[in-house]
């Protein structure tokens, strides 16, 4: 798998591009800072468009409408349940 969710020592979760060996990049945000749950799902999400041989929305900060929701809706939970 190119992409892998990883916990930092502070607890909050990352997706990491073991390719580039950075942080991977959503929507023009960096993958960091994250909830498990979100982590794990940007994870299959960038390995699914990987494995499909195209780029992954990952690697070039963009991503399909469906996926942009979702990561919306992600966020908002995160902040209802922070708040």
């Amino acid at each position: 798998m190119r992409f892998v969710a990883v916990q930092d020592p502070t607890g909050s979760w990352a997706v990491f591009d073991t390719v580039n060996e950075e942080p991977a990049e959503f929507a023009g945000r960096v993958l960091i800072g994250l909830t498990s749950h979100e982590a794990q799902w940007l994870t299959v999400a960038a390995n699914e468009g990987a494995g499909a041989g195209k780029p992954a929305p990952v690697d070039h900060g963009q991503a399909g409408k469906a996926e942009r929701r979702q990561l919306i809706v992600l966020q908002e939970k995160r902040e209802r349940s922070s708040g």
